[in-house]
């Protein structure tokens, strides 16, 4: 599922994948940092995935780079091996399933 995701179809459909298999029980950007073409945040999130109802816990960063005022680049990082931790998954089982890039 990792990897560049260009434009926003692909970008949407990746979110699509996310909502599809996770319950998003908390995502809290309150600690949202900006200045004038820039902006980062590391986002607390905690899942529920919809099928097994296993819980999964982690911390996204996300850094923004604004072109005229406007969202041109979005760099984004997951805490991999802390999601593996909370469910108890491997990585292999985890990110094995095809995902739409």
């Amino acid at each position: 599922m990792g990897g560049a995701c260009r434009g926003k179809a692909a970008s949407i459909a990746r979110l699509g994948v996310i909502a599809d298999d996770f319950e998003i029980l908390q995502f809290d950007t309150s600690g949202l940092i900006t200045n004038e073409d820039h902006a980062g945040v590391e986002i607390p999130v905690r899942y529920r995935h919809r099928e097994t109802s296993v819980p999964l816990e982690t911390t996204i960063a996300n850094f923004w780079t604004f072109e005229d005022g406007w969202p041109n680049k979005l760099t984004e990082y997951h805490d991999i091996e802390r999601i593996q931790r909370s469910a108890s998954i491997s990585p292999k089982s985890f990110l094995a399933r095809e995902r739409p890039t």
